[in-house]
């Protein structure tokens, strides 16, 4: 004891329950010489896992484990805390310290049955230490192999960070991590980089192996959104004919279908689309793709109003997925649904649950498009200072990443806010600064849509002509059809041909009704108050899905034109609001306050207060009456 404390550089202990690591030592040697050989072999082996339970001590011992571990125990090497036994740090230390004097294969051994029940039981960070401490590259491989999609579900880049530059260093070369390398890159927005890993490591495969179908579909999804739909088609192509199994035929047919409709192709997408649906779906993922994919065709083509009401409900799926990218492609749909049919306060919540998604699994692409759609979202809601914060973020994400398409799209969204607040000249403006950026015929053609209504309030009709051919020329899709549609009519207003602009802005709301695009009215009445007036001079007939955003986002306008007269004659007995209507369909369907709150992502909260208004409307007082409620009975 004596020679002991001789080695103490302090005479006084860092505190009364704290033993020095030397004496500490002394007296784990004494109790380690204390017991058999086999004993002292079995806690030896015990040191080199992580996490130490019984199920793991039946791998290691078999029938002796409960044996060794009363031992252990009684000894005071392990302590039992619950299903599982803790090893102090410096007993640890200590029984590791004899593992040189191991049998090499016994020891090899014990590393291998320890490292394959970490990995049976998904616990990627003790294998991972375990092959990085004893520099087990096939363990490393089979690791890459079976956590991969976890840690990218979960958003733990950093991690497959880590465990990459362990593979470059134990596995140089591997086909695993390079996949891994792959993804990372996608997630990172290192697009060039993931498209160039993804076609190498495709070559290096062979035709058939599992991994091919899915680079060569990621590759294909870089190029999708890099607006190159043609490249994207091809590799889908190979994509689907490498495919081993029925997820990468679901996975190619799901993309072959967005590519199509990326560069207008209504029919071919229209087969595409047909041909994933006639795929059985095989997990979660498939089902959100099933509403997915007739969403994403009427925020393309028409028919929003019906589509956001077949598929309302399936947003109570999307916790059920792993998989983020699958989620943030939902809401980012849902969401531009919402918007386009002028349902702003609904699509500014799921951009929020969009950024939400990005924030939290680091994908900043995803953060551009959150920005962007919840901007749409607040331009609607005449929040024009924070949509411009929100596109300047946004438009910095995007250049950062060379993304041409997310940079168009912000530049065009920012050009809306000057057009919503009279302001055409500073919308030509902004619009002038695209330059040469090759983007896709929608984009291009939404473009040329907006550009054709500023130059028509500003008088310069001729140029506005020139730019609504362009714009017909290239896109068939609503956001640019409905734009110029009422490009047309102020056009014919301006020219004073009054049969001809009471024709078109006829035609432009009947496109709007048909298609569920209101949000293209909104931009028109905005930019150019004329085009209601003639509604109220020639008593056109407009229809209440129009006449909503009007009142709502307008009421000011819609008084001073008589619509607010008119909207309290044709409202609905029961004066719910459009959440309010959701909140008591699902209420009829059974659920909770907290199972509505989670399908229409809103707050607990938020929904009593919801369901509280629906009581007061209705006149009733309890769920079931809510329920069993029709108009007829108010």
């Amino acid at each position: 004891m004596i020679g002991l404390a001789s080695l103490i550089e302090a005479p006084v202990l860092a505190s009364d329950s704290e033993i020095p690591e030397a004496l500490h030592s002394y007296f784990a040697e004494e109790l380690y010489q204390e017991i058999d050989p086999e004993l002292q072999w079995n806690l030896t082996q015990l040191s080199l896992a992580p996490t130490i339970n019984e199920s793991l001590a039946n791998v290691l011992f078999g029938e002796r484990r409960r044996a060794v571990l009363h031992q252990a125990s009684e000894r005071g090497f392990l302590n039992r805390e619950g299903d599982s036994y803790d090893l102090h740090p410096l007993l640890r230390h200590f029984l590791r310290s004899k593992l040189p004097g191991a049998e090499p294969a016994a020891k090899a051994a014990t590393i291998e049955a320890i490292a394959r029940t970490a990995l049976d039981r998904c616990a990627w960070d003790e294998v991972f230490a375990i092959a990085a401490e004893f520099d087990r590259g096939e363990l490393l491989r089979d690791l890459l192999a079976k956590g991969l999609d976890d840690l990218l579900a979960k958003g733990r880049l950093a991690t497959l960070e880590r465990w990459i530059d362990e593979a470059d260093r134990l596995i140089p070369g591997s086909e695993s991590a390079a996949l891994a390398e792959v993804e990372l890159a996608f997630r990172k927005n290192r697009w060039a980089e993931a498209e160039d890993k993804a076609r190498h490591l495709a070559q290096r495969l062979p035709e058939k192996h599992p991994m091919a179908s899915r680079v060569l579909f990621r590759a294909a999804q870089v190029a999708q959104l890099d607006d190159r739909s043609n490249d994207a088609l091809e590799l889908l192509s190979e994509a689907r004919a490498r495919a081993t199994s029925s997820k990468d035929l679901r996975r190619a047919a799901w993309s072959r279908f967005i590519a199509l409709t990326d560069i207008e192709a209504p029919k071919r997408a229209a087969d595409a689309l047909r041909e994933f649906e006639a795929l059985p779906p095989e997990c979660v993922e498939d089902k959100i793709r099933l509403s997915h994919g007739p969403l994403h065709f009427a925020v393309r083509w028409g028919g929003i109003r019906q589509e956001l009401e077949r598929h309302r409900l399936v947003i109570a799926l999307l916790h059920k997925t792993e998989d983020p990218v699958v989620r943030s492609g939902f809401l980012q749909t849902y969401g531009t649904a919402l918007g386009l049919a002028a349902r702003y306060e609904e699509a500014y919540e799921l951009a929020e649950r969009q950024l939400v998604e990005a924030k939290r699994f680091g994908l900043d692409w995803v953060r551009a498009h959150g920005l962007e759609l919840k901007a749409l979202a607040q331009i609607g809601l005449r929040d024009f200072r924070g949509a411009q914060a929100g596109l300047r973020s946004a438009w910095r994400l995007a250049a950062a990443a060379e993304d041409s398409h997310s940079l168009v799209n912000a530049t065009a969204l920012l050009a809306r806010v000057p057009l919503a607040q009279g302001a055409p000249e500073q919308t030509l403006k902004l619009l002038d600064t695209f330059g040469s950026r090759v983007v896709g015929p929608g984009m291009e053609g939404e473009v040329r849509s907006i550009r054709a209504l500023a130059l028509a309030s500003i008088g310069a009709l001729d140029e506005a002509e020139s730019e609504i051919h362009a714009s017909e020329s290239l896109s068939t899709q609503l956001e640019a059809r409905g734009l110029r549609a009422y490009a047309k009519a102020l056009v014919a207003d301006r020219r004073g041909e009054p049969d001809r602009s009471q024709s078109m802005l006829q035609l432009a709301l009947d496109e709007s009704l048909a298609t569920g695009n209101a949000d293209s009215f909104v931009v028109a009445y905005r930019l150019a108050p004329e085009l209601l007036q003639m509604v109220v001079r020639q008593e056109m007939p407009i229809h209440e899905f129009l006449l909503r955003p009007l009142r709502t986002y307008d009421p000011k306008a819609a008084e001073k034109l008589g619509f607010a007269q008119v909207a309290r004659r044709i409202i609905s007995t029961s004066g719910l609001t459009d959440r309010e209507e959701e909140v008591l369909g699902l209420l009829r369907q059974g659920l909770s306050n907290r199972q509505i709150a989670q399908t229409l992502w809103i707050a607990e909260s938020t929904t009593k207060v919801h369901v509280r208004h629906i009581f007061e409307k209705l006149g009733v007082r309890t769920r079931t009456e809510a329920a069993i409620f029709r108009p007829e009975d108010s």
